[in-house]
């Protein structure tokens, strides 16, 4: 029986991951769980515990520190814990020209930033 804090949920979307230490990296991973404060992803490399990531996932922007890093079936698994959570990064964008006089702005009503909930302390 598994005892989480949270509910995970099953998925097998690509991302894109970027290294956010020295050197930086970017490459591909596949979402394999999400809650509502971490993801595990998998990988072709070894990525070390401590390390930040940037997640692009559609229109959302997530940022957090690994957890850990294990050999996996194909490659690595990542645990992931999300420090920070931007939604609709391409309204975002779209804003950003507008106000750089660029591109006509489109309605921003659903913009919104998504705060991560901590893990409670154990």
């Amino acid at each position: 029986m598994e005892h989480r804090a949270e509910t995970r949920f099953e998925t097998e979307q690509i991302v894109r991951v970027a290294t956010l230490g020295e050197p930086p990296e970017e490459f591909l991973a596949q979402i394999e769980n999400v809650s509502g404060t971490g993801l595990r992803l998998l990988v072709d490399r070894f990525v070390p515990a401590g390390m930040p990531l940037k997640i692009e996932w559609n229109q959302i922007l997530l940022l957090g520190d690994v957890c850990y890093c294990q050999p996996a079936e194909r490659g690595f698994a990542i645990g992931l814990q999300l420090e920070h959570a931007l939604l609709h990064t391409g309204e975002l964008a779209r804003l950003a020209q507008a106000l750089l006089g660029e591109a006509q702005p489109s309605p921003t009503a659903d913009l919104q930033a998504a705060p991560v909930r901590k893990r409670p302390d154990r």
